[in-house]
C-alpha cells in the first residue's frame, strides 16, 4: 500500500517552520531545509524526487503506552515492532490511537482548531519530527550519514544527520523495527 499525501498542507507552513527553526537554533542543530517542488505521491516518489532510498526517510509514529503519547521516528520503509517499543518503553501495552485523537493533540501542539468526528489518518508529512513528547529513535537510522524528515509541511523536507535528530528530540534510541531497513541504493 502507498502512503500518499496532498500537495496542500492543513496548518500554516510558516508557523510550522518557523517552531521548528526556533526549537532547533536552541540547540544548535545543523541541519538543511528542502524544498519538495514536484509534488510527490507517495514515499517511493519522494524518495525518487529527492534521488535518495526510500530508507532515508524519517516518518514519526504518535503511540500511546498505557495513557501517554510517544513519538517514534523510524524509516518509512520499516515496520514497527509494538512489543519491541513496549518493552523499551517499560509499558504492558503501547498502540497506535486513533487519527481523531493524533489530530486533536496535534491541533494543541500547533495551535489548531480541534479535530472533526470523522477525522482521516493523518498523512506522514502532518506529524513535525519535533513533537516535544519523548521520543525514541530507531538505531537503524544511526548508521545513515543523513536523514530526511518531515517538518508539518507538505512542500518541505529537512536533510538532518541522526545525531543531529537524536539530540534535537532529546530521543533515546532503540532497535524498535521488526524487520532491517532496505539497503542503501
Amino acid at each position: 500500500m502507498k502512503k500518499s499525501f496532498p500537495t496542500k498542507p492543513d496548518t500554516d507552513p510558516n508557523t510550522t517552520l518557523d517552531r521548528l527553526r526556533v526549537a532547533l537554533d536552541a540547540v544548535g542543530v545543523r541541519r538543511r531545509l528542502l524544498p519538495v517542488t514536484d509534488s510527490p505521491v507517495s514515499l517511493s516518489d519522494l524518495a525518487a524526487t529527492l534521488r535518495i532510498a526510500e530508507s532515508d526517510i524519517v516518518v514519526p509514529v504518535i503511540l500511546e503506552a498505557e495513557g501517554d503519547y510517544l513519538t517514534i521516528l523510524a524509516s518509512g520503509s520499516a515496520r514497527l515492532a509494538l512489543s519491541q517499543v513496549s518493552d523499551l518503553v517499560g509499558a504492558q501495552r503501547v498502540r497506535t490511537p486513533g487519527p481523531r485523537s493524533v489530530r486533536k493533540w496535534l491541533g494543541k501542539l500547533l495551535g489548531l482548531p480541534g479535530a472533526p468526528p470523522d477525522s482521516p489518518a493523518l498523512n506522514w508529512w502532518e506529524v513535525p519530527f519535533i513533537t516535544g513528547l519523548p521520543t525514541v529513535v530507531d538505531r537503524a537510522l544511526l548508521s545513515r550519514e543523513f536523514v530526511y524528515a518531515p517538518v508539518g509541511d507538505a512542500g518541505w523536507i529537512m536533510r538532518i544527520g541522526p545525531d543531529e535528530m537524536r539530540r534535537a528530540t532529546s530521543a533515546v534510541v532503540g532497535d524498535v523495527t521488526g524487520r532491517k531497513t532496505r539497503p542503501r541504493e
